[in-house]
């Protein structure tokens, strides 16, 4: 991922170089500034992507859903004492769905491992596209 980074980052310098000498040969709105800004929404899509794979839920959160499953499961705990006797399907089952919901959002978080992963489908065509359409 870090040579992957690199190279784009080498390749954005490059091609912001390639824009600051078009602009110095020819600066009109309609060239240059059309290709600039496509660049530097190239550059800023890339930034949010990196953002949004490097941000995660904060451990505060975490945390504070597992408090939320022990007390939840404490109450119902207490509950099945009060009454004296245990309902064994709904019990297990709000156990199971808790389980399951913080399971699924710490999955969600971390889109390149775990049981749901986000695929990269636009990337590769993207990259097909590129490398079909080069000369």
């Amino acid at each position: 991922m870090k040579e992957a980074q690199d190279k784009t980052t080498q390749l954005q310098n490059q091609l912001w170089s390639n824009a600051i000498s078009a602009v110095a040969k020819d600066d009109r709105e309609v060239t240059t500034g059309l290709f600039i800004d496509s660049l530097n929404n190239v550059i800023d899509n890339q930034e949010k992507r990196l953002a949004a794979m490097e941000s995660h839920v904060p451990e505060s959160i975490l945390i504070l859903l597992f408090i939320v499953a022990l007390v939840a499961a404490l109450g119902v705990g207490y509950g099945c004492g009060l009454g004296g006797h245990r309902h064994f399907f709904s019990t297990t089952m709000m156990s199971l769905l808790i389980v399951l919901v913080i399971t699924v959002i710490i999955d969600l978080d971390r889109p390149r491992r775990g049981l749901i992963k986000v695929g990269q489908n636009s990337m590769i065509r993207l990259q097909q596209s590129l490398s079909t359409d080069a000369p």
